[in-house]
């Protein structure tokens, strides 16, 4: 885990009380493993998420 994926999360953790709970939130990254992280992280604290898979690598492949 590089320091910059933990820090990442640790400002998550503490910002989550400025996200919405009303509504669903999709999450993306890159290669998606921050976005797996992060989705683990809304939805054990009892938010609506959904990790978008294969994050913009995937994206990229699909529209080129």
């Amino acid at each position: 885990m590089s320091q910059r994926a933990a820090r990442a999360r640790r400002q998550l953790r503490s910002r989550l009380g400025e996200l919405p709970r009303d509504r669903e939130i999709h999450v993306i990254c890159r290669s998606a493993q921050r976005a797996y992280y992060a989705t683990r992280i809304l939805l054990q604290n009892g938010f609506k998420a959904r990790n978008i898979s294969g994050g913009m690598l995937a994206r990229a492949m699909v529209s080129a």
